[in-house]
């Protein structure tokens, strides 16, 4: 048997094994995937276990390792420019000891937003001269931030209540990506600013753990939120986050963090099985089987 990890710490919350183990079930492969708490000091030693261990096909990396794994990883996914401008990945694929960096959140992301409202053209983007804000300037952040960028938002606004992570994001991104034609803004907002992006932004993002569980925070102040607003948790567990309840109240459109998860998930899954079994992606008789065993978990008719 294969196996695939899911690296991070703490993994309590985490849904992954519950809709990844359904996918490899209706592929009929071999292959399980588990859970993988680690404290920092330990994620180096486990990456090269994966890479020198022929019992695993690679894993997923989560909170807080995104940005460190990338170091860790011998080659880099150079078919898109994801990777470069995120600074970050989230998927490890290990091709005869020689492992493989990905970042599937951008599409999971993407995808999420373009399912909740039924956008499936291709050709449209969609954030396309649109005011994003971003809470949290994690691994998370940065793949939403690299989403609004390739879908030529006008402004991106991105926050974190380290101030030097966001402003680190915000050089990041604006050294990684921009043409002649497209040079967006992109701002590090100051923690007294806040309020005053929020209203301003069309799409706002929390891409922070606040909410998760029993917590009852919010990474913006919901107050001046209006209705012309969309807004997106990428926290899944509650469903309903803090965060999500006051933004349904004031009548904004809203989508929780399950599609995303499912989305990057089944990207991620394609690169595996597609170097597990030799055969091209999309895998498509797993995506089914992947999104009704969340709807299971969860209790939910949609995601």
């Amino acid at each position: 048997m294969k196996k695939v990890l899911l690296l991070g710490h703490p993994l309590g919350h985490s849904a992954s094994p519950v809709f990844q183990n359904a996918g490899f079930k209706a592929l009929g492969v071999d292959v399980t995937y588990e859970l993988c708490d680690i404290l920092p000091e330990e994620l180096e030693s486990k990456i090269k276990e994966i890479r020198d261990s022929g019992e695993y096909l690679g894993c997923n990396v989560t909170i807080p390792y995104k940005v460190d794994a990338k170091g860790l990883v011998d080659k880099i996914d150079d078919e898109n420019d994801y990777v470069n401008i995120i600074g970050a990945i989230n998927t490890i694929v290990n091709k005869n000891g020689v492992l493989w960096g990905y970042n599937t959140d951008v599409y999971g992301f993407l995808g999420a937003y373009k399912n909740k409202f039924g956008l499936n053209s291709k050709a449209v983007k969609f954030f396309k001269d649109k005011k994003v804000f971003i809470a949290g300037a994690g691994g998370a952040g940065r793949a939403v931030a690299a989403g609004a960028l390739v879908e030529d938002a006008e402004k991106i606004f991105v926050f974190d209540v380290d101030n030097s992570k966001a402003s680190e994001l915000v050089k990041h991104l604006a050294a990684s990506y921009g043409t002649d034609r497209y040079k967006p803004e992109i701002r590090n907002v100051a923690e007294s600013a806040v309020d005053e992006h929020v209203k301003e932004a069309d799409i706002i993002v929390n891409a922070t753990p606040l909410g998760m569980g029993r917590d009852t925070r919010k990474s913006i102040n919901t107050e001046v939120l209006h209705s012309e607003q969309f807004v997106f948790d990428l926290v899944y567990n509650p469903l309903e986050t803090p965060l999500l309840k006051d933004a349904k109240q004031k009548g904004l459109k809203c989508c929780g963090g399950l599609l995303m998860l499912l989305y990057q998930g089944m990207w991620a899954s394609d690169l595996w099985m597609e170097e597990f079994t030799g055969r091209k992606q999309p895998f498509l008789n797993a995506y089914k089987a992947m999104e009704e065993a969340l709807k299971k978990h969860f209790k939910v008719k949609e995601l």
